[in-house]
């Protein structure tokens, strides 16, 4: 082994020290993280929802500019519709979970 492989990796080594270093004293101070929740059965119907929408969409090809406007409506309140469900959903639920942990 010459010495200049020796003193790079000794510099290396260094270098990764000091990473793993900073890494774990900034790593305290970050808060900590959420455990996943668990989704209502309403979020996970507006999730399937969404999917069957976009699948089901494939199958309307629109022969005009008539129908390409009515496609894009008709998705638009779809996915409006699922996305407000699922958004709603998701608050209830971290808002009751937070209330279970604080309990």
């Amino acid at each position: 082994m010459s010495p200049e492989e020796t003193e790079y990796s000794k510099s290396e080594a260094a270098a990764m020290l000091a990473a793993a270093h900073n890494f774990f004293v900034e790593r305290r101070k970050r808060p900590k993280s959420r455990i996943p929740l668990r989704h209502s059965g309403k979020y996970m119907l507006a999730v399937l929802g969404l999917m069957l929408a976009a699948q089901i969409s494939q199958f309307w090809i629109p022969e005009g500019p008539a129908l390409v406007a009515a496609k894009f409506a008709v998705l638009l309140a779809v996915f409006w519709v699922t996305l407000s469900i699922m958004r709603r959903e998701s608050i209830t639920n971290r808002i009751h979970d937070g209330q279970e942990r604080s309990a």
